[in-house]
């Protein structure tokens, strides 16, 4: 995704060309100082990469009454320490593969 102005609307345009009207919409309507405003535009990125890559719908969680597990919350987290960029470029199966409950376990540990 990438950010960009209209006027005085701030917009989050996909990979495809369309913008991610709900991201763009709650960016516009409530940060006015364009530094926040980036800021949590990266969040945003950063959790739409998460939820494609684990194939979560918000909004059919939103009809059931909850939105993430305390698993997928954990592992949303956990992939907010790397840089934007290389989570962007990973492929939904490396990040799937990170989030993984599983992936810290057999990694060689220094001490």
């Amino acid at each position: 995704m990438k950010s960009t102005t209209a006027r005085n609307n701030y917009l989050l345009v996909r990979d495809n060309g369309t913008v991610h009207y709900w991201f763009s919409k709650f960016l516009t309507d409530k940060f006015t100082n364009p530094h926040t405003r980036e800021l949590t535009a990266q969040s945003c990125r950063v959790l739409h990469r998460f939820l494609s890559s684990a194939n979560i719908e918000l909004a059919l969680r939103a009809t059931e009454g909850f939105c993430l597990t305390y698993d997928e919350t954990k592992a949303l987290i956990a992939l907010c320490w790397r840089p934007l960029p290389e989570i962007e470029a990973m492929s939904d199966r490396k990040v799937t593969l990170l989030t993984s409950p599983h992936s810290g376990k057999n990694a060689p540990r220094t001490a």
